[in-house]
């Protein structure tokens, strides 16, 4: 009797669990053939969560950077109340010009960490620009510019790398890493693919100051205009080094063994990179075939029967650029 009564109780459970089944399908069942090997196949897909990066670093449009460059300290000695005592004055406010600049704020509100770069490149017009602040240890007329890494206030941040001298010719780079900004979540788009959302971010910023000094013992007599400074701010994802804009050139020349003259070219980079070669041309504007283009190697190569006889000559390569054609001349030199 027990034991009939626990077949039942066996069978009721196995009714419901097969009614459970039967309720959550969704749609007919497949079924499976007895002589089939294979009754359907299934593609199982995957949503990647990698949105792509957001890089967003904000720089004022006016970096309130203008300075007086008073060597002789005349401004100071007409109103000291508002000119410091300083050869090199900066715009604090309406009321007041201090020896340095007030602090530039960089805001990185990007999904990585970024390094921002300032170039500086000083137009000199006649000062001599030194690397350090020793401008009062003789009587030339020189002076330097300082840019560092600083808080909100304009206090220096330690820390080596975290000041230049900026300086003429090619300049020179200070380049510090911002975290990235906090507060970014992944939503899905109306698309299916994940992306982010800044609605609650909480941006990063650093600061940079400029100051500077001239030597107050030097005669200024000649002093007709202040230096000028170009600064170039660029804001990469860290660790990944800036594309540059340089045009397309030579890079070197060499001769190989058969005696051919290789010549090596880079088509530059970034906004100024060139596509390829359009063609090399003769001094009377001639295209001329001569040279062998391997632009997998970025080499032109000349027959070495035809170098003596080309020495001295210049063709110019037009090389492919955005908006039309880059010139650069090549010289065929009797040594290379």
């Amino acid at each position: 009797m027990n034991f009939k009564k626990a077949m039942v109780t066996m069978l009721a459970a196995t009714m419901v669990l097969g009614s459970s089944v039967s309720v959550l399908a969704a749609s007919t069942p497949v079924v499976l053939n007895g002589d089939s090997k294979k009754a359907q196949d299934y593609e199982i897909k995957g949503t990647a969560v990698n949105p792509a990066t957001i890089i967003k670093v904000d720089i004022p449009t006016d970096l309130g950077l203008d300075f007086e460059f008073d060597p002789l300290k005349l401004l100071n000695a007409s109103d000291s109340d508002k000119y410091a005592d300083a050869t090199i004055l900066f715009k604090k406010n309406d009321e007041q010009y201090v020896d340095k600049s007030n602090p530039i704020e960089v805001t990185n509100s990007s999904t990585c960490d970024v390094d921002v770069s300032v170039k500086g490149v000083v137009t000199d017009n006649g000062v001599t620009i030194i690397e350090n602040d020793a401008v009062s240890s003789d009587t030339a007329t020189k002076a330097y510019f300082k840019f560092y890494v600083t808080d909100s206030e304009g206090a220096t941040v330690p820390g080596d790398g975290n000041s230049v001298y900026f300086v003429g010719g090619n300049g020179a780079e200070l380049k510090t890493e911002v975290t990235k900004a906090t507060g970014y979540k992944v939503t899905k788009s109306t698309g299916g693919a994940y992306e982010w959302d800044a609605t609650n971010i909480t941006p990063v910023k650093t600061y940079f100051v400029l100051t500077g000094a001239a030597n107050a013992n030097a005669d200024w007599s000649a002093l007709a205009e202040a230096p000028s400074l170009k600064l170039t701010f660029t804001a990469t994802k860290h660790g990944v080094a800036a594309v540059t804009d340089e045009d397309p050139s030579i890079l070197s020349r060499t001769t190989n063994s058969s005696g051919d003259l290789v010549v090596t070219y880079s088509l530059g980079s970034g906004s100024k990179a060139a596509t390829g070669i359009e063609g090399i041309y003769s001094q009377s504007g001639s295209k001329v075939t001569i040279f062998t283009d391997n632009a997998t190697e970025n080499t032109l190569t000349l027959p070495a029967a035809k170098l003596q006889s080309l020495a001295g000559k210049t063709y110019t390569i037009k090389f492919t650029v955005e908006g039309g054609l880059k010139e650069v001349p090549l010289v065929i030199g009797v040594d290379n």
